[in-house]
């Protein structure tokens, strides 16, 4: 019986060293999903405020055009046409800045609410703590 306590002890003390490494390799792994989420995060960041950015430009070309020719006192209803098939999306619109700017803008909200948080979805428990 005595050999048999042994055996069972080292199989105890193997799984517990086994338990052990799978930690310190689980817990580094999330440092580095972390610092590779923190450097991506900073280049989306910046890609996303372009985006916007080019998009108010746009939008603020589109105010400008439309204050230098502006639609006769005639025309009552803007001419508007939006063209979207698999070769190709088109809109032409008298108020197409409006649109870009509604684009951008929405864009930005959807990044901000729904990608820009941080969530941290794996909290220490105490027997983590403890080790």
């Amino acid at each position: 019986m005595p050999e048999n306590k042994l055996a069972s002890h080292a199989g105890l003390d193997r799984l517990s060293s086994e338990r052990d490494d799978y930690l310190v390799w689980s817990l580094k792994h999330s440092r580095r999903l972390y610092i590779w989420q923190f450097a991506s995060s900073i280049a989306i960041f910046f890609l996303v405020v372009g985006l916007v950015v080019v998009g108010v430009y746009f939008a603020a070309l589109q105010f400008f055009q439309a204050m230098k020719h502006p639609l006769p006192a005639s025309s009552t209803q803007a001419d508007t046409e939006i063209v979207a098939s698999l070769k190709e999306f088109k809109v032409k619109s008298s108020v197409l800045g409006v649109v870009i700017l509604t684009l951008s803008m929405a864009f930005f909200y959807l990044y901000l609410s729904q990608v820009y948080p941080i969530k941290n979805d794996v909290e220490p428990t105490r027997a983590q703590e403890s080790h």
